[in-house]
């Protein structure tokens, strides 16, 4: 959504900087939401009101980023555990193998 958007969205007429929209657009990347469904938030709550609240935000966006990468890391290392067993497996049919066949 850009800066326009909001403003045309917004049932009240709300005067944005682009400093307050750059803390805003942070807000509704990390919510999610529609755009008219966000232009009601900023109405409801007020710009002046979420952007005191930037720091907040971004220690969210911190907070999830590092829920996703810890969720990456532990599928990274499900993963790789199954590919070791998979290994193990293989290296004893090999050599099991390689014992009764002259190569």
């Amino acid at each position: 959504m850009t800066i326009h958007e909001l403003k045309e969205r917004s049932k009240k007429t709300v005067k944005i900087s682009s400093e307050e929209y750059a803390i805003l657009e942070k807000l509704y990347i990390l919510l999610d939401l529609h755009k008219d469904e966000f232009a009601k938030i900023v109405d409801a709550v007020g710009v002046e009101n979420l952007v005191k609240r930037e720091n907040y935000w971004d220690r969210l966006q911190t907070a999830d980023n590092e829920r996703q990468s810890r969720l990456k890391y532990e599928q990274a290392k499900q993963e790789m555990d199954a590919l070791t067993a998979r290994q193990k497996e293989l290296q004893t049919y090999f050599e099991s193998y390689k014992g009764t066949v002259k190569l």
